[in-house]
């Protein structure tokens, strides 16, 4: 799997945000409190949660003082060369996954509350082995 790019919307303390990844190995840095590691959690989300997930842990995503619902959407490319577009809104949301054709034309594949089992097809990853995502990357602190 190859991460082309990743857009937050409401996430935390980012109203808006989107990055896009270069091909090879890319480094998130800046100062403290610039957000990183936020960055990191939502590509996380983004992987392994169901949209309609809830809890503290999800409750803390929603930027404080609102009750915005918030949305991370990736642009990936699976072990088969194809494209794909991931999107998922917390807590208690939906999410969606559409296949990015050649011609760039957008074909809604699922859009649900409960999307991870397709995304996992379409990335070739057991859910015995979703855990390995972890090894995607160094959380703060450890």
């Amino acid at each position: 799997m190859i991460i082309k790019e990743i857009e937050l919307n409401d996430w935390k303390k980012f109203a808006s945000l989107k990055l896009e990844f270069k091909d090879g190995i890319n480094l998130i840095h800046g100062k403290n409190e610039l957000g990183k590691s936020t960055i990191i959690e939502a590509l996380n989300y983004a992987l392994t949660k169901e949209p309609d997930s809830s809890g503290n842990e999800i409750n803390k995503l929603i930027p404080w003082g609102t009750n915005l619902k918030p949305k991370v959407k990736i642009k990936l490319i699976n072990r088969e060369n194809n494209s794909y577009i991931v999107e998922k809104k917390f807590p208690k949301g939906e999410g969606k996954i559409e296949f990015i054709t050649k011609d760039n034309k957008l074909i809604k594949i699922i859009e649900d509350k409960k999307i991870q089992t397709k995304l996992l097809e379409i990335l070739g990853i057991n859910e015995n082995t979703i855990n390995l995502f972890n090894l995607l990357w160094i959380n703060q602190g450890t």
